[in-house]
């Protein structure tokens, strides 16, 4: 294909669909920028219309379990960053050593604890610390986050975090 035709392509896309396409191929317009996960056919619906408990798409795509959980969830780049600044408290005492992107996208999309230490791969003293920890962030309690090694600094950063997560949706 020669840039004209390139361009030529890229007028029809947007003609048809409202909107340019973009790189990655989604032909979505900016007002229904989701596209659903598996259609032949392009389906496009409202990014209110996702996660709403009322299947749009027609695989139900738009209400799948770990896309909700992760929708109503601080993103993974933000937990991961998160991670990241307490890494040295954090990855062996609560999640076994296991990697922090992973930890991150199982923080984002897992339903409860449970779901959380087979999708990282706790151990049974990680599951129980990591327990721990957020049911004294609930009761806002820090000294079983101190026994842990956080610095007292982090603990704003750490209860806030966590109770992101609790109220998106995690199981404790």
């Amino acid at each position: 294909m020669n840039l004209i035709e390139g361009n030529n392509q890229r007028i029809h896309d947007r003609n048809r669909f409202g909107s340019s396409m973009t790189d990655k191929g989604n032909p979505c317009p900016p007002y229904q920028p989701f596209l659903c996960g598996s259609a032949t056919v392009p389906v496009c619906i409202a990014l209110d219309a996702v996660c709403d408990d009322h299947p749009d798409c027609p695989d139900h795509f738009d209400e799948d379990k770990d896309l909700c959980n992760a929708r109503r969830r601080p993103s993974v780049e933000s937990i991961y960053n998160f991670l990241e600044r307490n890494r040295k408290w954090m990855q062996q005492n609560l999640f076994s050593g296991a990697d922090l992107e992973l930890v991150a996208h199982s923080l984002a999309v897992g339903t409860n604890l449970e779901d959380l230490s087979m999708m990282v791969g706790l151990t049974p003293e990680a599951e129980r610390n990591l327990e721990d920890v957020f049911f004294a962030v609930l009761q806002n309690d820090m000294r079983p986050l101190l026994k842990l090694g956080m610095p007292k600094g982090e603990w704003y950063d750490t209860m806030n975090m966590l109770t992101q997560i609790v109220d998106g949706g995690l199981i404790i």
